[in-house]
């Protein structure tokens, strides 16, 4: 008896222990969630993801930057950026201005919005690609068992280079209260970079800046040709007809889609010069019906197919002439990776070099490449 007493007062009291601790507990993790309250409210809330589709950012934000336009005042930055002081000047990171300049160009530009985005934290950014497969085979229950073949792999590396926006404000602007030096900024920015960015998707050289899919690819050999053509290297489908102009036709279409593997096609699309759509636009099937197919009820700026998949109109691709890639078709996210520092935009305030005026340098540290080039199929007229 004396010893069932003894257990039940060590359970007792056992479970007295237990209560405290879950008591200290539930405090701690109510003082652990003020904490992260007041934290957010602090650093302006959580910040938002990259790419994100809101343009404005957060009010605050914009009168920090604008009060950093106008009269270098980081004071008012603070709450939704973190500033790192340079030997040279100011430097600040704004993420979110950065993300905001990004999401706008992936919204004006859809071959930007289609490829693959990457962050990383250093200046080189490295992707493995698995090029073959392990093979398999079969063997009866005693029979012997042969060595199969290992997989074969390869690596795509991305430097990463600056892409800078330069712009000077006179003093008498900054000092205008009608004038928005934040929304003028951006404006500016997103329109240098936009520029620069399809370009370099299409025919970047690779040397301080992206290395694009026209200037990537310089091979006829197919996919399972032998010897197999080099990954890295897009497919050319040296397509055309040489009466009356050098053009292509229906034919041609239905080769670059039967050519690319069945795994690519699951999202694939035509991207394609105006140029190009045009004559798109003109063939015509075997009833003498045209193939192209408008959007719902061909509503203005919705997507347009031709042989069931979407075709994006990309003003970098060049015209249809002679020699000319006017046409690339295939999965645009595994065919090409574009890579985004995690730091953000810096920009840079300069108001002593040039009396007067104030000068604002804003980069971001980026670049893109070719990624899986078993992805895409570009077209050269014959």
């Amino acid at each position: 008896m004396d010893i069932n007493k003894q257990v039940i007062n060590e359970i007792e009291g056992l479970a007295t222990d237990i209560g405290e601790q879950f008591s200290e507990f539930r405090k701690d993790n109510a003082d652990l969630h003020n904490r992260l309250q007041t934290l957010e409210q602090k650093g302006g809330g959580t910040p938002p993801a990259i790419y994100s589709s809101n343009k404005g950012g957060s009010v605050e934000l914009n009168k920090g930057l604008d009060a950093y336009y106008r009269k270098g005042d980081k004071e008012m930055i603070t709450k939704d950026m973190s500033i790192a002081v340079d030997a040279s000047g100011g430097y600040m990171h704004v993420p979110q201005l950065g993300n905001t300049i990004i999401a706008a160009i992936g919204e004006e530009i859809q071959i930007f919005n289609d490829v693959s985005h990457q962050m990383t934290g250093t200046n080189e950014f490295r992707q493995l690609f698995t090029i073959t497969g392990p093979t398999a085979s079969r063997a009866a229950e005693a029979g012997s068992r042969s060595g199969t073949t290992t997989p074969t792999m390869s690596r795509v590396d991305v430097p990463l280079f600056d892409l800078y926006a330069y712009v000077t404000l006179t003093n008498e602007l900054i000092d205008s209260a009608e004038f928005n030096v934040t929304r003028y900024v951006e404006d500016e920015i997103r329109r240098q970079f936009q520029e620069s960015i399809e370009t370099e998707i299409i025919s970047g050289t690779g040397s301080t800046q992206g290395l694009g899919i026209l200037t990537q690819a310089t091979s006829t050999a197919g996919d399972t040709d032998s010897p197999q053509r080099a990954f890295g290297v897009y497919q050319l489908l040296d397509k055309g007809i040489n009466s009356p102009v050098s053009s292509f036709d229906y034919d041609g279409l239905v080769d670059m889609v039967i050519t690319t593997p069945v795994r690519y096609r699951r999202n694939a699309k035509f991207y394609c010069s105006t140029s190009a759509i045009q004559t798109m636009r003109k063939l015509k099937d075997s009833q003498n019906m045209p193939i192209w197919r408008d959007a719902n009820g061909g509503v203005s700026g919705a997507p347009q197919s031709i042989l069931g998949y979407e075709v994006v109109e990309v003003e970098g691709l060049p015209a249809v002439a002679s020699g000319a890639k006017p046409v690339v078709f295939g999965d645009m996210m595994q065919g090409y990776l574009w890579v985004t520092h995690q730091r953000g935009l810096r920009v840079l305030r300069d108001d002593v070099t040039s009396p007067g005026s104030v000068k604002l340098y804003a980069s971001l540290q980026c670049s893109g490449k070719p990624a899986d080039t078993r992805a895409l199929k570009v077209m050269r007229i014959a």
